[in-house]
């Protein structure tokens, strides 16, 4: 998943600016403990420690957290368009 929250402050943050200094990071939807995957082949994202999972996360490919990724960033662009939100 591309967003999560920030325990310290519950507020909701995207993987893709985040930094494991600001863990723990939480499910929005069921409030597990998540981990922040950075790597250099995948997109950056969120995932659930194992074994746990929950519904947020299941059958979300990488190529499908990519989509939606860039149809965010296309949106902001869009002088029309206002209150544009990640996973929402």
């Amino acid at each position: 998943m591309l967003c999560g929250r920030r325990v310290s402050d519950s507020e909701k943050v995207f993987a893709i600016t985040s930094v494991r200094e600001h863990a723990p990071f939480a499910c929005i939807t069921c409030g597990v403990e998540l981990v922040l995957k950075k790597g250099q082949i995948k997109i950056h994202h969120f995932a659930h420690k194992p074994p746990h999972k929950c519904r947020r996360s299941e059958g979300e490919s990488i190529e499908h957290m990519r989509c939606k990724l860039e149809i965010y960033n296309a949106l902001l662009k869009c002088e029309n368009v206002s209150d544009v939100q990640l996973e929402h």
